[in-house]
């Protein structure tokens, strides 16, 4: 299984509120270098203490420049809600970004909200042949 780590990722600071992002393909589970600590916030022992974390990770173009992009939970929740369930669905698809601030660790920080908007075959662009798999199913 490929790791995270390095890479050509998509961070807030490169992009503007405003802009379009495109879905190039399905997206996969890649394995992080980030470990689960011992204890959540709250205290508690965690049940994942230890094992690395799996990321979403999909090709995207922002701007004509192609970069990796980890999706988090909330951004994943509103695609799934416009699209579907089967992320293979969302390749060529659209979203338009905003930045927001929010709180990582008790530090504020730049974060990427995606809204959905659509589909890119009606806009020029170059998607790439990236393919991710054939179904990611979803935790509830």
């Amino acid at each position: 299984m490929p790791v995270l780590g390095g890479g050509n990722y998509l961070k807030a600071e490169f992009v503007k509120t405003g802009e379009t992002l495109v879905l190039n393909n399905g997206g996969e589970f890649l394995e992080s270098t980030y470990k689960y600590p011992a204890l959540k916030m709250n205290g508690e022992p965690h049940p994942m203490a230890g094992l690395n974390r799996k990321d979403l990770v999909f090709k995207v173009t922002v701007g004509g420049q192609k970069y990796d992009f980890r999706m988090n939970i909330t951004n994943q929740n509103a695609l799934k809600e416009k699209w579907g369930r089967n992320t293979d669905d969302w390749s060529g698809k659209m979203a338009k970004i905003e930045i927001i601030k929010v709180s990582v660790s008790g530090k504020m920080q730049n974060s990427i909200l995606l809204t959905p908007i659509g589909d890119a075959s009606a806009v020029e662009h170059d998607a790439g042949s990236e393919e991710g798999p054939a179904d990611i199913t979803w935790e509830n």
